[in-house]
């Protein structure tokens, strides 16, 4: 007869990528000690009436030992969904068995009928059958997308003896993640191998001086230009003067007080995109100023067709925008019920923005710079929340492929939709660690960050704050970067660059020997490919 043979049972739970800070954020929602085999059903509407929560980490294992061999036919686990607060069912579960722990036997899997973006909150149970089984372990595995939350796992059978049984299955043929990693995506397409971000517009205005120590290497001494540095820059800005969002920021809050979640508690609109153009196209300062640093850096170095690359930020066309302005004389909102109109309007204005964005270039008419990319700014792909937002990013992606540039995203550490960045039309993605602003996360973060790049194609982002120059505990998380790089050979790839404003200049420029190690560890990793020790 049979019964449910996981009642009660002990488990383990395993992360597929370790990382303590996530483990640490777990804790609001975690195990009470077999709740996953109480038999009790939790509430949907209730994350505290005995959901557990994994929180990224790549994915689980979750191991149950029945307590001797069974005759196992069926394996089922109950998950959450609630797009809204980031819970999202698996897109997949697979499940394995054994009967020494060691070895593991792939057995069936099940997925996720329902659209992501599907309202909740809502449970489903997934369930696997298959031919009865020998085994004492069940494995049930699943990759998690930002939270995964789950009640229970039943395994069904027979007990010893009871029905007919296999000896054991065929070995595992299919595992979670994938055993194939493709290397990362190499720069060949657009030839920039290190790319600065410029955050530029409200925060800081760029001027001639201030690219200098980025378009070349300045001697200590003399602060004049005796090697060439960053190959490629990208312009972006995340707010304008009355504090409208531009960019998704997880870290918190501005200094002005606005927040910016995923679409920006104010949406930007096309006044504000324009005014953004306006400062990144002024004469004498952003790409000007670029431009003239590099033309100094040429007679220097007596370069004559050398030119740096150059890539422009897309802004968010927020789905809560409601008055974004009027184009070919119409009012266009992005916040309407009918979906296809609201999605058209959004791609109506980025065009618009990339059209208006090439035709300053041209009249520009810059000596030393060469657009080559446009860059996606939202650093989470929320398809889960906005039902079209991967058609929105694949749209956009062919807008700019039908210019002639290449199309560019930076995600968060394991952001919604970073595995499948790919399908959405880039050229290529890195990964930020977000390793050196968070204290929580250890060495661990930088190392699976890596890793995950590698196994997905893509790159990272090196990141470093003003904290630098603050404790030596932050020099040696900015120098584990550098080594991390290094390590996993990503000085083949397109390695972008986080600074807060200009502090790879300030250390160029700096008597603090301290400080200005900071750049010359940047100059020697860029150009030579060697971390500091």
């Amino acid at each position: 007869m049979e019964r449910i043979l996981s009642l009660g049972a002990p488990y383990v739970v395993t992360q597929m990528a370790p990382d303590s800070d996530f483990t640490l954020k777990e804790q609001a929602y975690k195990d009470q000690g077999k709740s996953l085999t109480n038999g009790e059903e939790a509430d949907p509407y209730d994350l505290k009436s005995g959901w557990v929560g994994y929180m990224r980490a790549e994915g689980r294992h979750i191991t149950v030992d029945l307590g001797s061999i069974k005759n196992i036919t069926e394996v089922s686990g109950r998950f959450l969904h609630n797009p809204t607060m980031g819970v999202l069912m698996p897109r997949e579960v697979q499940v394995s068995a054994s009967l020494d722990n060691i070895n593991f036997y792939f057995i069936g899997s099940a997925n996720n009928k329902k659209p992501l973006f599907t309202p909740g909150p809502l449970a489903e149970k997934y369930i696997i059958k298959t031919e009865p089984v020998l085994a004492r372990y069940v494995r049930v595995s699943f990759l998690t997308d930002v939270w995964t939350f789950l009640d229970q796992i039943e395994v069904r059978g027979n007990l010893e003896g009871e029905g007919k049984a296999l000896s054991i299955v065929k070995p595992i043929i299919k595992t979670l993640p994938k055993e194939e990693s493709p290397k990362p995506y190499l720069a060949a397409a657009t030839g920039m191998k290190h790319l600065v971000l410029i955050y530029s517009g409200e925060k800081f205005n760029w001027q001639k001086s201030d690219f200098l120590p980025y378009v070349g290497y300045l001697n200590p001494e003399t602060l004049i230009s005796e090697d060439y540095l960053f190959d490629g820059f990208l312009f972006l800005e995340f707010k304008d003067g009355k504090g409208r969002g531009f960019l998704f920021l997880p870290y918190g809050k501005t200094i002005d007080g606005y927040s910016f979640n995923h679409a920006g508690e104010k949406p930007s609109t096309w006044k504000h995109w324009q005014n953004y153009l306006d400062s990144l196209f002024k004469e004498g300062q952003n790409l000007s100023a670029l431009d003239l640093a590099v033309g100094t850096l040429k007679e220097n170095l007596d370069l004559p067709n050398y030119r740096v690359k150059v890539e422009i930020a897309i802004p968010y066309p927020s789905p809560k925008q409601s008055g974004f302005g009027e184009l070919a004389g119409e009012a266009i909102s992005f916040n309407l019920e009918d979906q296809d109109t609201a999605l058209n309007n959004r791609v109506q204005a980025i065009k618009l923005y990339i059209d208006n964005t090439l035709e300053r270039y041209k009249l520009a008419s810059y000596k030393n710079l060469e657009i080559v990319a446009f860059y996606w700014l939202e650093e989470n792909v929320s398809y889960s929340s906005t039902p079209k937002e991967a058609e929105l990013i694949r749209r956009t992606a062919e807008i700019v492929h039908q210019n002639g540039f290449a199309f560019h995203w930076i995600p968060f550490v394991q952001a919604e939709g970073f595995r499948e960045w790919r399908e959405f039309g880039f050229d290529l993605a890195m990964m930020q660690p977000n390793y050196f602003f968070h204290p929580n996360a250890k060495e661990e973060r930088l190392e699976n960050n890596a890793q995950l790049a590698q196994k997905y194609g893509l790159s990272v982002e090196i990141e470093v704050s003003n904290q630098v120059f603050q404790s030596e505990d932050y020099r040696q998380r900015f120098k584990k970067y550098l080594q991390n790089a290094a390590k996993y050979n990503f000085t083949n790839s397109l390695l972008g660059y986080y600074q807060d404003t200009n502090l790879f200049g300030l250390a160029a420029l700096s008597n603090d020997p301290q400080k200005r190690e900071i750049y010359d560890w940047v100059y020697r990793f860029v150009r030579q490919g060697k971390a500091p020790r």
